[in-house]
């Protein structure tokens, strides 16, 4: 009897262990962001912080490990797929050591897309593509978010319908795939410099750190965050230029349970607002940049799991504006928050709210192009060497598909060698597979100094030709050089800020000379008194002009650091 106690005990340990085993869930991460869509569009400022930031809260709270985490800058389309396939590969190995894990994979993109697909620089990922390469990785649940303007056009690919709540905790047996995205397949989704970001990722965001946890169970189901990011996304562009955006969902899952996205007992640190405070928070870090943003209602608390760190609280009601200063939230802690840490404040002069100038995603054309120009472009600093014997240094600035080059150059060796051009113009890029691109520029450089050894303008011009009884005195010259370049390059960029680029140039010199020449001419043997030396003959002058062009290529090759 004893021994059939202990085998019954011993089994049903087993079998616990074994329904735990089975419950153990193993999550993975891909979050891309992609701020060039290629020189048609406008570069965009917060699609690669935007997916740097859904990554941070996901490792933080949803229980990504980070070595289960790949995060992508402005990737290419090869890249784009490569980071998903990285992502298979991590997945297969955790599955042959543990058959029985759950796995949950969670796939992010912010950047450009339309109707066909993908916008990564000059490439285009079409939606079918993608769509295959996420339904094929091995996983119980797989998620996609999608933050592009049309991105709607991937749930209409295969025809999906609103289902119902979808991620998975341990307790969950769901499986299949669920889209989620910003906008239908007819909209633009825009981005706000107010909130330094887009506005659909930045209301997910705010609803995964726990406003969106209306059960206050302290977990945020997708379902949860959806809504809550539907809601809020509505409200922020009802009165954009743009139009009103609204996010769309597909989802095919099966089973019971429900997938949690955070959940906030695994935040170290925590803001807790009390259940009688009520209105509209605006949360900012010690930067002053606004760090999320949210409705909240009397008898209701919310707990949002932050970084810790420095914070002012606003709250704006009806009636009156509320704040709290220094807001200390502290690791491992939960900072409450109640009415009596608030002070009365002056209302902020302001607009409608979404009636914002910095929503420049898919907007039309001068005031993007100020934007681009301003605080998206490109930034980079270049050397090269001509096969001529001409080297230069120049900086450029601007968009990928305009920018502006300036550039110094001279003969190669000491600083100090004549002679000497300056000048600048204008350039486009263009990317070809990744990490190569191509560069076409227009430059006109004026030189100073004498360029006859330099660029063979001596042979251009002719010899003066003086009277043989000519006694040359005196002589002054004038010249204009200018020299007006077009070089198409091809760059290697093996890592981010640093590209090594080689190509073609053809140039064209202008030389313009005006010689003046004093002369004393000798007495003629053939007149009378020729001897006679006194008084001495008058000096004369004379002057000699001349315009030569001069067309000729050549190669070139250098390096050149990308700053920004």
């Amino acid at each position: 009897m004893k021994h059939a106690r202990i085998i019954t005990t011993a089994f049903m340990v087993l079998t616990m262990l074994t329904a735990a085993a089975a419950n153990t869930v193993h999550r993975y991460l891909l979050s891309a962001g992609s701020n060039n869509g290629g020189k048609d569009r406008v570069m965009l400022r917060y699609a690669v912080s935007d997916a740097t930031a859904f990554a941070a809260v996901l490792t933080d709270m949803g229980g990504v490990d980070r070595k289960n985490a790949v995060v992508l800058s402005d990737p290419s389309g090869r890249e784009l797929l490569g980071g998903i396939a990285k992502l298979s590969k991590i997945m297969a190995s955790d599955k042959a050591a543990n058959p029985d894990v759950r796995g949950e994979v969670f796939i992010y993109y912010s950047g450009h897309a339309d109707e066909k697909g993908l916008k990564l620089g000059s490439e285009t990922l079409g939606w079918s593509e993608f769509r295959s390469a996420v339904s094929g990785l091995d996983a119980d649940v797989r998620i996609a978010v999608l933050d592009a303007c049309g991105s709607g056009a991937i749930t209409r690919a295969k025809g999906g319908v609103a289902s119902p709540a979808f991620l998975s905790d341990a307790s969950s047996n769901m499986k299949g795939y669920a889209f989620l995205t910003s906008s239908n397949e007819n909209e633009s989704s825009q981005e706000s410099d107010r909130i330094k970001g887009s506005y659909f990722t930045y209301a997910l965001l705010s609803g995964m750190r726990g406003a969106a946890d209306m059960t206050g169970d302290g977990k945020v189901s997708v379902s949860e965050a959806y809504q809550y990011a539907f809601n809020e996304t509505l409200q922020y562009t009802q009165n954009t230029r743009a139009g009103t955006q609204h996010p769309s969902r597909d989802m095919n899952l099966v089973g019971t349970g429900d997938v949690v996205m955070t959940d906030l007992r695994e935040t170290s640190a925590a803001l807790s607002l009390d259940v009688n405070l009520e209105g509209r928070f605006f949360i900012r870090d010690k930067s002053g940049n606004l760090f999320t943003e949210l409705r909240k209602y009397r008898g209701r608390a919310i707990e949002l799991g932050m970084p810790p760190g420095r914070y002012s609280v606003e709250m704006e009601t009806p009636s009156r504006s509320w704040m709290s200063g220094g807001v200390e939230i502290a690791a491992d802690k939960r900072t409450a928050l109640s009415m009596n840490d608030m002070k009365t404040m002056k209302r902020r002069a302001g607009v409608a709210r979404g009636d914002d100038n910095a929503a420049y995603s898919e907007r039309t054309p001068i005031g993007r192009m100020f934007n681009n120009i301003i605080d998206k472009g490109i930034l980079g600093l270049s050397y090269d060497v001509e096969l001529d014997g001409l080297m230069g240094v120049s900086v450029y600035t601007g968009t990928p598909w305009l920018y502006t080059r300036i550039e110094y150059a001279q003969p190669i060796g000491a600083l100090d060698s004549k002679p000497k051009g300056y000048g600048g113009g204008l350039g486009t890029r263009f990317g070809m597979a990744a990490p190569f691109y191509v560069n076409l520029d227009l430059l006109l450089m004026k030189f100073y100094g004498d360029v006859d050894t330099l660029f063979d303008a001596d042979k251009m011009f002719r010899d003066p030709v003086f009277d043989e009884r000519d006694t040359i005195v005196g002589h002054t010259r004038q010249s204009s050089n200018h020299l007006l370049k077009l070089r198409l390059g091809v760059n290697y960029a093996p890592i981010r800020y640093a590209a090594i680029f080689g190509g073609a140039y053809l140039n064209c010199l202008v030389a313009d000379r005006n010689d003046e020449f004093i002369s004393v001419k000798r007495p003629d043997p053939n007149r009378p008194g020729w001897g006679v030396t006194w008084p001495p003959p008058e000096p004369e002058k004379f002057g000699y002009h001349e315009t030569k062009v001069r067309v000729w290529p050549g190669v070139y090759a250098g390096v050149t650091v990308i700053i920004r």
